[in-house]
């Protein structure tokens, strides 16, 4: 890790020393000792954040899974969503849900049951927390243009940022003005009329310590589906302050404005006969989902040595919340703020080196939901009833590495964590209003051990377990009383290195899962009105691998093969059951995988074909439905050069297949086809220009 002022030795050698030491290296054998003199100088990088190749390293420290995503591999196509940018991550599926911004995300299963929003994974950006203070978080907020590069942590290995639930954490590390161009200018154009602009520009304002980075960009398309609309705009900006060489604020400001047509889930049959047309249930009843969303961050980094840091955050944002659907109107208001600290200590234990990494966060939310009987195109009618709830997230972490010998490096941690959850109902009839709440707590150990095998081959393991208390969706929203937390105890082992031009990452995971927090649709409704429920055990497993590799063809002037790969295998199921046995839990493909090959030219010329495939999976707890399986190409194209200037165009589902993206859950389809089907988009064609100033 390098600090904002790098002190290194180096020997001064004016003119007159070097006049003088060629004298006496002819007087004499012995060469002349000159006196070492400590210089410092600084780095072109915000104390905030880390470099790449520190955050490379950081990564690799990690006995477990993770994955390192920078700018330059998402820039060459299509950015319209997380599905672009996460699609080479092995252990995340990550699937498109309705043709606009929103995307079903997933990791080792969390949130299995549920294809909207995000639940059971921290979302953070630059270390700090952005999940609201439930846990919960809506996937159409994060603009990935962003982010400089992006750091994944599957399951406790995102214990290092207090995250301990079965998903883990993504950090989506942003630009600063000492990182960005001083201007960036990008335009996305696509099928179904896709335009996506950004502009974007960073500086270091002169001597006065302050550094900035603002982006505004928007994401607008009709959609390949009926009634599919998305209007998107987003602003981001940081502005720094370098107080001295190792201390650093940074206000980070927001400012989101979502606004997305729902066309609702089709049958099997429906999708197969027309993937473009909308629920008329939906459609009817103009059913979207409009966000506005203001928050503000406060940031202050202390670097006291070397490789030493200390990070205090604080932040405060609100949403407003437009969302009618064919079973409720609903308005909400959302306030979220809270604080975060993290200290990074390096030192030495005896002879060892060791590293210690301690927190905590305090997360609190106070949401208010007035839900009205749907009247019709949006409209709403009585007020059915009011809910107010208040929110407490909170946890105390710790991870402690110790270099036990020279290959081999323990991990020792652990997380307390406690929440609040309680809901006030109000409704017009006094007889229905209620209030509920709960308490939980929770202790999440982990012990981990990593051995450097080779200089490029590391083998690792690590025994955690997991805590994770409803989000108040599930909270409020089940007829089976409140909600039991979820926890789980994972095993995890794997591997990650290279030879050569060829890197992997492999890892194997086996979670056992106590009360697993499911949802269904309930019947006979099709998709849009849930229920939610306590399993009682279920067990988790996977396979999760990712390869590259750059290939000389030496074809014409050292032309290259680029090839990247993410395979995911997902085996997840009840455990002895009273009502499903040992069945699947349904919702996520047991394969899946992404394969793209790409000849690069020195020139800056690239062209290659991308195939992701998947195979079938159940839409129900009873395993009597399943989603058919499916492979599609597509094909990318571009050229970049060294004086900021790239395009590309990119070519998906070639073949026009028809195909679910994913799908919603119901608790039985008897066999039954059921409007539960997310269509895939069909052929498209992307295309994209960015210029930065160098």
């Amino acid at each position: 890790m390098i600090p904002v002022f790098v002190r290194r030795r180096v020997r001064i050698l004016p003119p007159l020393c070097m006049a003088l030491m060629s004298s006496q290296i002819l007087a004499q054998d012995k060469p002349l000792q000159l006196p070492e003199v400590l210089v410092e100088g600084s780095r072109s990088e915000a104390i905030t954040s880390r470099p790449v190749e520190e955050a490379r390293e950081e990564l690799q420290s990690v006995p477990g899974g993770t994955t390192l995503i920078e700018a330059e591999e998402f820039r060459a196509g299509p950015t319209g969503n997380l599905q672009d940018v996460l699609e080479f991550a092995p252990g995340v599926y990550g699937q498109n849900r309705l043709g606009g911004d929103e995307v079903r995300l997933s990791i080792r299963g969390s949130g299995i049951s549920q294809d909207f929003a995000v639940k059971g994974i921290r979302l953070l950006r630059d270390g700090l927390p952005i999940s609201e203070a439930d846990g919960d978080f809506h996937s159409q907020l994060v603009d990935p243009l962003i982010a400089r590069y992006i750091e994944v942590y599957r399951g406790a290995n995102a214990l290092q940022y207090g995250a301990s639930t079965l998903g883990g954490a993504i950090n989506f590390v942003s630009y600063t003005g000492y990182t960005a161009s001083p201007l960036t200018a990008r335009l996305e154009l696509g099928s179904d009329a896709f335009v996506r602009p950004q502009l974007s520009g960073g500086a270091v304002l002169g001597d006065s310590g302050l550094d900035v980075f603002a982006s505004l960009s928007g994401t607008y398309y009709n959609g390949f589906r009926d009634h599919a609309d998305t209007h998107s705009t987003r602003f981001y900006g940081n502005l720094g302050y370098r107080h001295s060489g190792r201390a650093e604020s940074r206000v980070h400001v927001s400012v989101q404005d979502s606004n997305q047509e729902l066309p609702g889930a089709l049958t099997k049959a429906q999708l197969k006969n027309d993937p473009t047309r909308a629920s008329a249930f939906f459609k009817a009843f103009n059913s979207q989902n409009d966000f506005d969303r203001y928050r503000i961050d406060f940031q202050h980094t202390i670097r006291s040595k070397e490789n030493d840091r200390l990070d205090f955050g604080a932040f405060y944002e609100t949403q407003d919340i437009f969302h009618p659907l064919p079973f409720f109107v609903l308005n909400e208001d959302q306030d979220n703020y809270g604080l975060s600290l993290r200290q990074e200590l390096h030192g030495r234990l005896g002879a060892r080196n060791g590293r210690l990494v301690w927190g905590g966060t305090l997360a609190l939310g106070d949401i208010k939901i007035d839900e009205f009987e749907p009247l019709g195109g949006g409209d709403r009618g009585a007020l059915r009833v009011m809910e107010d709830s208040d929110v407490l997230t909170s946890d105390l972490f710790a991870e402690g590495q110790l270099q036990v010998t020279e290959s081999f490096t323990a991990i020792l941690g652990a997380q307390l964590a406690y929440s609040e959850r309680e809901t006030d109902f109000n409704s017009p009839d006094p007889s229905q209003s209620n209030s509920i709440e709960k308490d939980y707590f929770g202790f999440s150990p982990k012990l981990g051990l990593l051995w450097r095998a080779a200089d490029s081959m590391q083998v690792f393991g690590n025994l955690s377990r997991s805590f994770e208390p409803p989000i108040i969706l599930d909270f409020n929203n089940t007829t089976l009383g409140v909600l039991d937390d979820q926890t789980a105890t994972t095993v995890e082992i794997g591997s990650r290195g290279g030879w050569g031009r060829v890197n992997f990452d492999l890892a194997f995971y086996h979670s056992w899962i106590d009360d697993e927090i499911l949802s269904v649709e309930i019947p006979p409704l099709p998709s849009g009105n849930f229920t939610t429920s306590n399993a009682d055990k279920t067990t988790h497993s996977g396979i999760e691998l990712g390869a590259n590799a750059l290939l000389p063809l030496n074809w014409f002037a050292r032309d290259k093969l680029r090839v990247r790969a993410a395979y995911t295998y997902s085996r997840f199921r009840f455990d002895d059951d009273r009502s499903f046995a040992d069945n699947h839990i349904p919702g996520i493909p047991e394969h899946f995988g992404r394969l793209e090959l790409i000849y690069e030219h020195p020139s800056g010329f690239y062209i290659g074909p991308k195939v992701e495939a998947a195979n079938s999976y159940f839409v129900d707890f009873t395993n009597t439905f399943e989603t058919d399986s499916y492979a599609i190409l597509g094909l990318r194209a571009g050229y970049a050069n060294k004086r900021g200037f790239s395009v590309f165009v990119e070519a998906r589902n070639l073949e026009d297949e028809a195909y679910a993206s994913n799908a919603g859950i119901a608790a039985n389809a008897r066999g039954m086809d059921s409007a539960l089907f997310n269509p895939g988009i069909g052929r498209s064609l992307f295309a994209g220009i960015e210029w930065k100033l160098q």
